[in-house]
Order: structure tokens, then C-alpha cells, then sequence
């Protein structure tokens, strides 16, 4: 099944707390727009293959990953939409 979501604040998110929790349909969600990561449910913030998904279609999806993901590397290194010199070291 291949979901379209055309604009930023998909009004099913704001709506359905069983779509906020839908991998499936997050996942399709932000590999079109990666700041619908913003309307996803503090667990699938959480989840790496979502949010690295997000980041990597819009890089200010970031602002609305968990802090856990957010304050690491790890998801900014893999995202191709981030300059090299994003990621300093301690």
C-alpha cells in the first residue's frame, strides 16, 4: 500500500491517535515530508528507521525527534542533508 501526504500538518495525524502510532503510515508520512515526524507519537519520535527517514527527506524534521535521537550523532551522521562539518567532536 503506498500512502500521499501533500502537506506538512496532514490533518489524519491531528486527528487519529492510531495513525500518530502507525509505523506504516508514519514512515510513508515523512519519506514525503519529513516534518510530519512533528505529528507522530513520542514513540515513533523514538524510532531510528523513522526518524533517519525524516531527516534525510527534510533535515528540520530533527527538531522533532526524541531528545534521545536528537542530542546523538548518529542520525545526523547518516542523513545525507546534513554538511559534513555538522558533527564535532568532544
Amino acid at each position: 500500500m503506498q500512502w500521499k501526504f501533500s502537506n506538512v500538518e496532514p490533518a489524519a495525524f491531528q486527528v487519529s491517535d492510531n495513525l500518530r502510532n502507525d509505523p506504516e503510515i508514519v514512515l510513508a508520512a515523512v519519506n514525503q515530508n519529513g516534518r510530519a515526524l512533528q505529528h507522530a507519537s513520542g514513540k515513533l519520535q523514538n524510532d531510528r528507521e523513522i526518524v533517519v527517514a525524516a531527516v534525510n527527506q527534510d533535515r528540520r524534521a530533527l527538531d522533532y525527534a526524541s531528545a534521545e535521537l536528537r542530542n546523538g550523532p548518529e542520525i545526523v551522521r547518516k542523513s545525507p542533508t546534513f554538511p559534513k562539518n555538522t558533527i564535532r567532536k568532544s
